[in-house]
């Protein structure tokens, strides 16, 4: 590859992680193809080339398996909303349309994958209940909020925080969550290098988080995102295959564990069917880790945070 097509690669990659989070924040939008065009700063044709080059799927492919894939989501979190709304708030406005397009992308109506899902997520609450007690909910005097005891042994914290919005820098892996360790220490090694001479690292309020933009029982393996971010000052300038976004603020479910590097499944898991018996609803966004200081004896303390719906 001569340094040119590198560089190319690398601008194009930009441009099409610029499109990639503009559509994640707009998915309840109407978007148009020429709009995505115009956020990557290339012509229609080229946009187009690039985009299914890099991904593997046309822009409007992409938009929506990402619609169908939230909604597959929130039919199962959101037990008490309608079909309907939840396409609606995911920017599917028609229907038949819907119908049409989530059975033939997972084989089922939405009505029979509701139905299903539903009774196999009590089948694992059910089982899960055998290694731990469902978490009792307590009001915590000292920080003025509401928080859980859990009975599962690598948790440390469960409670409700608010988190101002705040800009991050990230380098984004795609393919699969389960990667090695290798991969971990080349994509932190890329964005500590980019960082460390523009001082970012020295940062008192430096946070380091790993966001993940796919549910991995819903997005096949080689199309998971992940985004190794720290964050940045909201004027920060990135450039190649540093890309810059923002992280919602607001309210968060904040789960802290003290993990080894296989046990990070199973911390996700037991979030994941906490929800349903907890009365809060997760609010359409990336989830992410966020990790308060370095690996000690191979244990990670992490705090797993997902966005709570108002």
């Amino acid at each position: 590859m001569t340094k040119n097509t590198y560089t190319n690669l690398l601008t194009h990659q930009n441009a099409i992680n610029r499109v990639i989070d503009y559509i994640e924040g707009n998915i309840c939008n109407n978007i148009e193809l020429e709009h995505l065009a115009q956020v990557a700063s290339l012509s229609k044709f080229h946009f187009l080339r690039v985009f299914k080059t890099l991904l593997g799927e046309t822009p409007m492919q992409f938009l929506s398996r990402l619609r169908l894939e939230k909604i597959a989501a929130a039919l199962i979190s959101k037990p008490n909303s309608s079909i309907s709304e939840i396409c609606y708030e995911h920017g599917f406005t028609n229907m038949t349309i819907f119908a049409k397009n989530f059975k033939k992308h997972f084989g089922i109506s939405a009505t029979e994958w509701r139905k299903n899902e539903n009774s196999n997520l009590g089948k694992v609450i059910s089982n899960n209940r055998k290694s731990f007690q469902e978490p009792s909910m307590y009001f915590c005097q000292q920080s003025r909020t509401i928080k859980w005891k859990t009975q599962m042994k690598q948790n440390k914290l469960l409670e409700i925080r608010g988190f101002q919005p705040f800009s991050v820098a990230y380098v984004r892996h795609l393919g699969a969550y389960q990667v090695d360790d290798k991969v971990f220490e080349t994509l932190w090694s890329k964005l500590y290098s980019w960082a460390a001479p523009k001082d970012y690292l020295s940062q008192t309020d430096l946070k380091s988080l790993i966001v993940y933009h796919d549910d991995p029982n819903l997005t096949s393996h080689g199309k998971q995102r992940m985004s190794f971010c720290i964050s940045v000052p909201e004027n920060a300038k990135t450039d190649g295959e540093i890309g810059k976004m923002k992280i919602e603020g607001g309210k968060y479910v904040v789960a802290g564990f003290e993990l080894t590097s296989n046990e990070f499944p199973l911390a996700w898991e037991f979030v994941m069917n906490w929800f349903p018996t907890s009365g809060l609803e997760p609010k359409n966004g990336p989830s992410f880790e966020l990790y308060p200081e370095q690996p000690k004896d191979d244990k990670f303390k992490v705090e797993i945070c997902i966005p709570l719906k108002s």
